[in-house]
């Protein structure tokens, strides 16, 4: 058991966090340990395209800085592949060194007196390893919050393979999603008491509205017409297998049920907007993300909310949207890898059903029995709703973490 957090007062020092991406659970990490007392810079880069939190700041939140991130933004929250140009990423690295400066100064004129902690995630290995050697230069710890395994992906190059192994090595600790992830640290050189699995989770919100009950605008008319809502929001590319969306469209189209509506921008998106007009995929809905204030009556509008991994991406990525469909409550239709982290949640939690991402047709048959039967959806919802509650008190990760840095 962990400790529960004490407000002692401490000088533990400042705290950057360096979340690429600005996903909403690690901004509601970084504000729960500024609640405690402790300093905390927020860091993101502020041109990627991708599902953000909410960053706006009260007076006990962290301080929450965008970083520029220069000509080139081909992150992949924007759903492309991770290969911005080497200039890029140094500039980028440079900006993010400038602004964790800049806060160190801020804490040091107002007394804090002990090294800066680097806590830093979902960057490219580049990116990653530009900021060891700052952490580094400045006498900070540094952190590796391990949200992808570059080095496993197919489509990775040599030069980002290295960058990667090289900061995990020259980290003073690595936080690991999944015991997958883990595992990769360890084959990288990295010891085993240097690594803590912390798995991902979402925020929980105070309340969603039951299905239904208040419908979000750009579904409304599907609504009225008694069509129930298949949703996918978020980062799409191939790692999530969006020709399974387009196949969930056409099976919707001939079983003359459901409507798939897909809330995202990039590759993926292009994709299925191609499919679309190519296949006259009549049940299928393109929107874009939206903001962060929407996401609760977005989720709260699904019958069900889908979540997809390919095959191929099975030990490179786990997709923390899965973790947001189950805190909003609802039943998760999810195509995944057998044995991965995302097909054991699923299924621990009761939330829903999971088939094999190479299995098109076992997963539009999971589709249309799920939306033929209310009953067995609300019974997944419930499961969710629950498992969630039980997993992500934030208390409970803060304590965790404090525990870590």
């Amino acid at each position: 058991m962990f400790e529960s957090h004490d407000d002692t007062g401490a000088d533990e020092g400042t705290l950057i966090v360096h979340d690429y991406l600005g996903h909403p659970f690690q901004i509601g990490l970084s504000n729960e340990l500024a609640r405690r007392g402790r300093r905390v810079t927020h860091l993101y880069r502020a041109d990627l395209i991708g599902p953000r939190g909410d960053l706006h700041r009260t007076a006990a939140d962290a301080v929450v800085r965008a970083v520029a991130g220069g000509a080139d933004s081909t992150g992949h929250g924007n759903g492309r592949a991770v290969r911005p140009d080497g200039n890029t990423t140094v500039r980028y690295a440079r900006a993010v060194r400038q602004a964790a400066l800049a806060a160190v100064h801020e804490a040091r004129a107002a007394g804090a007196v002990a090294p800066a902690t680097l806590l830093t995630g979902n960057a490219p290995p580049r990116v990653q390893g530009e900021l060891l050697r700052v952490a580094r230069a400045q006498g900070w710890r540094y952190v590796y919050w391990l949200q992808d395994v570059y080095s496993a992906a197919a489509s990775s190059g040599r030069c980002e393979a290295a960058w990667e192994a090289h900061t995990l090595r020259g980290s003073d600790h690595v936080v690991a999603v999944t015991d997958g992830f883990a595992r990769a640290a360890r084959a990288l050189g990295v010891a085993p008491e240097r690594i803590t699995v912390e798995p991902n989770w979402a925020p929980l919100p105070a309340e969603y509205a039951p299905p239904g009950a208040a419908p979000w605008p750009p579904v409304a008319a599907f609504r009225r017409a008694g069509d129930p809502v298949l949703l996918y929001a978020g980062t799409l590319d191939e790692r999530h297998a969006p020709e399974l969306l387009a196949h969930l469209a056409a099976a919707c189209g001939r079983a003359g049920l459901g409507q798939v509506v897909v809330v995202s921008q990039g590759a993926g998106r292009e994709l299925l907007e191609r499919w679309r007009s190519e296949r006259r995929l009549t049940r299928l809905t393109l929107l874009d993300l939206r903001p962060y204030d929407e996401v609760p009556a977005m989720m709260a509008a699904a019958d069900v909310l889908l979540v997809t991994l390919a095959h191929e991406a099975a030990d490179v990525s786990a997709p923390s949207k899965l973790l947001s469909c189950l805190a909003a409550g609802r039943c998760v239709l999810t195509a995944a890898p057998p044995g991965t982290e995302t097909a054991r949640v699923v299924t621990e939690s009761g939330g829903g059903e999971v088939t094999d991402p190479r299995d098109a047709t076992a997963f539009c048959a999971a589709a249309v029995r799920l939306l033929t039967d209310p009953r067995r959806r609300a019974r997944h919802g419930a499961a969710a709703r629950i498992w969630a509650r039980r997993t992500f008190r934030l208390t409970d990760i803060a304590d965790r973490f404090t525990r870590v840095l």
